[in-house]
């Protein structure tokens, strides 16, 4: 029996959204925001740096002390969000501030990372256009552009173990490439169950349902939704809401947030700083502007800044009646620091349940309604978007259950979807291995940071690793932390909507591959190829300056839009350039024409691939302008300089 009891414990929930909405609740109520400080019930976390982020860039989830010295700051990387990958960027700067670390460990890669070649630009404006660029489109993670945007000491290091990677990368892609063929499949179960329910479901569930979608689909806020839901449970379904406290709490804080006028508390603010000018001490007034400095630059939130005026205040005796909005503001943000918010979702997800099955009457309702939930979740895992929760639903509560009983509830023909397990079964497989990378991706990190003596470190994965890396941070007795970051769904975001995917599915060609594989070539030889191809490629930039120089032209004019165009021009001549080179090469080495064309051609396909990673940047000194060029090699990353002096240009180009 699904029982309230066993569905409250699991916490399952119809709607996605719902999840992703209760993780940035806290982030804009009634258009402004707070700071949420999350409550782990741990005393000790006191004694760790205090770690402020403001809400308009992310939310400190988690905080542990552990008996080690060593302290992790673990930021929940939204891969291919710009909006968040922006706000990450911002989020390492501010922690680099109060916590200064010098690891940064990456999923996704392994060995160092050197993104220091972005560094060489001089100009910060110029700088920072190219890095946002790149962020933009992929081609750069937040943790990259952090790198490479001026800070000195910080190390990148990919934490991934290479095999274990590989082998979850290679599941994701194929269990990509089939997925479609099933959710269609599994759409149509879905239709057939969808019908079933209007036929025999109470009216207060269906509408029930109907609010879910709502909210999926973003047509209420969760506090709409909350509000509602409440309202059915309490009245119509009459369930006890006395143990549901953090729904009530937000609840509240939802009512007092719609009576403050966010932009008069700010002007209140100013008042009170003008008054207390006239009464604190000197020292006092300077703590006082560094405050309202750090407030402007948006180093802190408008809450933590509000809380300390109105500390000012009462040490100084200064009434505080006349700013009322000031300390609603303050009261509201006193509210949200009792909230727990992983409490506040657990029992939303309690009450949304327990309301519903309040409804059901019959057996062969709730036989139904299992059947919901349980193809909710394994819609979910063949989206591959399922979270470490569902997987452990499929594993637990639903582990008796199949597709094709599914279908034999509903009287369909179990014949056409005869092979819907046996993908559910390979999706867990991918879920699996994704677990097992918690660990690897914990020890690398532990390891680089005994290896460089650090006992500070940033660790950036996908969210869905945070819980498993946690257990064995905690096994370890490491301190640590836990940011998410805010992402903005109206903002600007990549125009590729399979970005992630084409990032995973950019395989070496056989001969990077052979040329990259560890213990297969030795070092010296490696080290050849690099010097062959860097020669090559000098010659060739040498000889086509003008190529080069039309990117300088655009730099001058400084048209960020030109400057990409012509990088991106010169990427795509460049391998047909070296594959003329290769080719007067092996004529000069007497190599027969159809062995130099085909290696001259592979060599070409290679270069392709190097270029993808070329950056090429302005520096300028002594009168002269000169461009910076940075290239992935398989012996290493090469960099050096092309040259123009105005007195000595190449004679295309004067």
């Amino acid at each position: 029996m699904f029982s309230v009891k066993s569905r409250r414990a699991k916490g399952m929930l119809r709607t996605v959204s719902l999840f992703v909405c209760l993780n940035l609740v806290f982030f804009q109520l009634s258009g402004f925001s707070l700071p949420i400080k999350y409550h782990s019930g741990n005393q000790a976390a006191s004694s760790l740096p205090d770690l402020k982020i403001p809400s308009h860039l992310g939310l400190v989830k988690a905080v542990s002390k552990g008996a080690s010295d060593k302290f992790v700051i673990c930021l929940e990387d939204i891969h291919c969000d710009y909006s968040a990958q922006k706000n990450l960027v911002q989020i390492m700067r501010l922690i680099h501030d109060t916590v200064p670390f010098t690891v940064i460990g990456l999923e996704g890669a392994s060995g160092i990372v050197d993104p220091t070649a972005l560094a060489v630009i001089q100009k910060k404006n110029i700088r920072n256009a190219i890095l946002d660029r790149f962020l933009k489109s992929g081609e750069l993670t937040a943790a990259e552009t952090f790198a490479a945007s001026g800070i000195e000491g910080v190390r990148l290091t990919g934490i991934e173990t290479p095999a274990l990677y590989r082998e979850n990368r290679s599941q994701f892609l194929t269990l990509f490439k089939q997925q479609n063929i099933y959710l269609d499949a599994l759409g149509r179960i879905d239709n057939v169950l969808s019908k079933r329910m209007e036929e025999i479901f109470p009216g207060n569930v269906l509408e029930l349902g109907i609010l879910s979608e709502k909210l999926d689909k973003q047509k209420i806020s969760i506090g709409q939704f909350l509000k509602e839901l409440v309202s059915q449970a309490d009245e119509t379904a009459s369930i006890n809401l006395h143990s549901y406290n953090e729904v009530r709490e937000f609840i509240k804080a939802r009512e007092l947030s719609a009576s403050i006028d966010t932009k008069l508390a700010a002007e209140q603010a100013e008042s009170l700083v003008r008054n207390l000018q006239n009464v604190l001490g000197e020292n006092e007034i300077r703590k006082l502007l560094r405050l309202s400095l750090a407030f402007r630059i948006q180093k802190i939130a408008a809450a933590d800044y509000y809380k300390e005026l109105t500390r000012y205040a009462r040490q100084s005796t200064t009434s505080v009646q006349d700013f009322d909005q000031l300390v609603s503001y303050v009261e509201l943000a006193d509210i949200f620091d009792r909230i727990d918010l992983d409490k506040l979702r657990s029992q939303t997800q309690d009450i949304l349940l327990e309301t519903r099955e309040a409804y059901l009457e019959t057996p062969s309702q709730k036989k139904l309604e299992k059947a919901y939930w349980y193809l909710d979740v394994v819609k979910k895992l063949f989206s591959l978007k399922a979270s470490r929760h569902d997987v452990n639903l499929l594993n637990s509560e639903f582990k008796d259950m199949s597709l094709i009983s599914v279908c034999e509830l509903l009287e369909i023909d179990s014949e056409d979807f005869s092979d819907l397990d046996m993908f559910k079964d390979r999706s867990l497989e991918f879920y699996k291995t994704a677990k097992e990378r918690d660990k690897a991706l914990a020890d690398n990190l532990l390891e680089s940071m005994n290896r460089t003596k650090a006992d500070k470190a940033v660790l950036v994965a996908g969210g869905f690793h945070t819980r498993g890396i946690l257990e064995h941070l905690k096994k370890s007795n490491i301190s640590y932390a836990v940011i998410m970051p805010k992402t903005n769904t109206n903002s600007e975001v990549l125009k590729d909507k399979d970005i992630y995917i084409n990032v995973l599915s950019n395989d070496k060609t056989p001969l990077e591959e052979f040329l990259t594989q560890k213990n297969t070539l030795a070092p010296e030889v490696r080290s050849a190829f690099k010097g062959l191809v860097e020669e090559d490629l000098r010659y060739i930039l040498e000889e086509k300056a003008m190529l080069l120089y039309t990117i300088l032209e655009a730099w001058e004019s400084r048209s960020f839009e030109d400057v990409a165009m012509q990088v991106a021009i010169a990427q795509k001549q460049l391998p047909g350039l070296y594959y003329e080179r290769l080719l007067e090469r092996f004529e000069m080495e007497n190599i027969p024409t159809a062995d130099a064309g085909r290696m001259a051609r592979e060599g070409k396909s290679l270069f392709s691939e190097f270029l993808k990673r070329l950056i090429i940047s302005r520096v300028s000194s002594e009168g002269n302008r000169a461009l910076a060029i940075q290239i992935a090699l398989p012996g290493g990353t090469v960099y050096f300089y092309v040259a123009f002096a105005d007195e000595k240009l190449p004679p295309e180009v004067s």
